[in-house]
């Protein structure tokens, strides 16, 4: 699923989590990097924060956005996206 599906309802961030990575936004696909650099190998766009944009998509939706700490969310996965269907 994907925050700008329109199809969003909540989005769990753990405090602080900040990644840098390339969003495709036609192949519904984000890129992890290990830092902010402006062009990666393969010529994409590296943005300084991804979770920034996908809490900006999943707003723009009308979803909400919950900012949980780690023993709430678990350091295994920084984020969780909750679908309405």
């Amino acid at each position: 699923m994907s925050p700008d599906a329109g199809n969003a309802a909540r989005l769990f961030v753990r405090q602080g989590y900040i990644q840098p990575g390339i969003i495709d936004f036609d192949q519904k696909i984000v890129t992890l990097q290990e830092d902010s650099v402006t062009v990666d190998a393969a010529g994409g766009t590296v943005t300084d924060d991804v979770v920034g944009t996908l809490i900006e998509l999943v707003i723009r939706q009308r979803g909400e956005v919950h900012f949980l700490s780690t023993d709430q969310l678990g350091k295994e996965a920084p984020l969780s996206l909750q679908t309405r269907y």
